[in-house]
């Protein structure tokens, strides 16, 4: 695993350590999973934006 240096505010930290606190969970694994679902959630967009741009089936949901 590779070290990353982010510089962040006072109210950021702040609330990262209430998190981690109130989850159990270390700051590491908190700023790891926050970059884990900001990952995914571009990811799953980007690649939504690029099926409608070129006019490839894409997912749909139903009502039943």
């Amino acid at each position: 695993m590779r070290n990353l240096s982010v510089t962040i505010s006072p109210e950021i930290e702040a609330r990262l350590a209430s998190l981690a606190g109130q989850t159990g969970n270390s700051l590491d694994g908190c700023v790891q999973q926050a970059i884990m679902e900001f990952l995914d959630g571009w990811e799953d967009y980007l690649k939504m934006v690029s099926l409608l741009q070129h006019g490839e089936a894409r997912p749909q949901l139903s009502v039943r």
